[in-house]
């Protein structure tokens, strides 16, 4: 079985690599006729302000906070360079079948746009996500960020460095719990010419780096679940590990879980049907988080 499952989690590694959009659709396939409501909203000024918004069928507006679900605004990844909301409904339906209102923002991104452009767009959906949570049965007072590659370094960055939620007069303890599944949250000095032009052309920009942040955190920061594969050969588990140290330094909760036999995307991929066996304990692991978070 482990040997499968590393054959299994090769091949959606290439074809991911070769093929995102094509596979990405195909992943949203089993769940074309799930009973989940999903609409459209803008979250700001700029075409790219789109926001994808799914909630079980039977969540509706609420008045009391008891009676409301938890939120999980979703940042995908794709180098800050690709993607798109859309592509990502497996993962988005998945979580909303379980109990959540999903949100799901499209950013600015590279070449066109480069840090902090997409920083700035996180925290403007956070702030729509606060204030419209309970128009679409969520709870404002319960949203938990969640990001996979470099949508989980968009998620810890908003999470840890102040400047942005400050913004739009939010605060770090204004983010109920932070998910981050195979983040880059420490890696200095950038060697990748992609990479470098994202951060405007500075190898060794430390406002980038989650984990700058972290050792100099110095107001309370949500806890944090960082998922990280042992087989990530795209971002090294380090990043996660390395992070997870800073933390409990610095007081914050925050739970650690490597998955031996999965790369950067199989803990993703478990959210589609079918392939839960990829990275069974993922689902597990968000389950016992967020209910450590209530």
């Amino acid at each position: 079985m482990k040997y499968l499952r590393f054959v299994v989690m090769s091949l959606l590694t290439t074809l991911l690599v070769g093929c995102q959009a094509s596979l990405m659709r195909t992943m949203n396939v089993p769940y074309a006729l799930a009973p989940v409501a999903e609409h459209s909203v803008s979250y700001g000024a700029d075409a790219a302000h789109r926001m994808s918004i799914y909630r079980p069928r039977s969540a509706k507006r609420v008045e009391a906070s008891e009676q409301a679900l938890p939120v999980l605004l979703f940042f995908y990844g794709g180098s800050w360079r690709n993607g798109e909301r859309a592509w990502y409904r497996f993962v988005a339906k998945h979580y909303a079948l379980q109990g959540f209102v999903v949100m799901v923002p499209d950013y600015r991104k590279a070449p066109e746009h480069t840090f902090p452009s997409f920083m700035e767009d996180a925290a403007a959906s956070f702030a729509y996500a606060k204030q419209h949570a309970q128009s679409h049965g969520g709870d404002p007072t319960k949203i938990t960020v969640f990001g996979h590659s470099a949508g989980a370094h968009i998620g810890a960055l908003l999470s840890l460095d102040p400047t942005y939620l400050r913004a739009h007069q939010l605060r770090l303890r204004d983010i109920h719990g932070f998910i981050g599944i195979a983040g880059p949250y420490d890696f200095l000095p950038m060697t990748a010419d992609d990479v470098i032009e994202v951060f405007n052309g500075d190898a060794h920009l430390a406002a980038s780096q989650p984990i700058h942040f972290a050792r100099a955190l110095d107001q309370p920061a949500a806890p944090m679940l960082l998922i990280h594969g042992r087989r990530d050969w795209l971002v090294w588990p380090k990043n996660s590990t390395n992070l997870a140290l800073e933390l409990r330094r610095k007081g914050v909760r925050v739970k650690h879980v490597e998955l031996p036999n999965a790369g950067h995307f199989t803990p993703l991929f478990q959210a589609g049907r079918g392939l839960n066996w990829l990275s069974p304990s993922v689902d597990q692991a968000i389950a016992e988080f967020v209910q450590t978070l209530q």
